[in-house]
């Protein structure tokens, strides 16, 4: 799975290269917003840890540690944001080239986009460490009661 995954993704970015190289920004665009829904319906649905850095060179009990489903829910919801700012992207590039639009207008844009995606990350990063701190009180009790069992049945 992962190979015919790898195989597909040196196509698109053959494809997009091709787009750069002949001066089509906009379709370049669409097809990377485009690869960043698919990885974000895979993400969302709980498949592909193994595409997330950190977590996929993790030893087997460092991932216990973590919801792997929450882990992608949220790597999805970032790849969904990237998805959505390179379509606005792409919409803006087109009133640039085609309608007229002047440049300096864009710049807004640009400020906004930085601010959502750091928001974005931001509220990610935030979330997962609550979920570790959570983990790990989960963890101490886990702890408490079995060393309150073993005295118990030792009496």
């Amino acid at each position: 799975m992962a190979i015919i995954f790898l195989i597909i993704l040196a196509l698109l970015f053959l494809v997009l290269a091709i787009c750069l190289f002949l001066g089509h920004g906009i379709i370049f665009l669409i097809i990377l917003a485009l690869l960043f829904l698919v990885l974000a319906i895979c993400l969302f649905l709980g498949h592909g840890a193994w595409l997330i850095a950190g977590y996929n060179t993790m030893s087997p009990e460092e991932q216990q540690k973590y919801d792997k489903k929450k882990l992608c829910r949220a790597t999805g919801i970032v790849c969904f944001a990237c998805c959505a700012l390179l379509l606005v992207l792409a919409y803006l590039g087109y009133r640039v080239e085609y309608c007229g639009m002047d440049e300096s207008l864009m710049l807004p844009y640009a400020i906004g986009f930085v601010v959502v995606l750091l928001i974005t990350v931001g509220v990610t990063i935030i979330r997962q460490h609550q979920g570790e701190e959570i983990t790990d009180c989960l963890e101490q009790l886990r702890q408490t009661i079995s060393a309150h069992n073993n005295y118990v049945s030792s009496k």
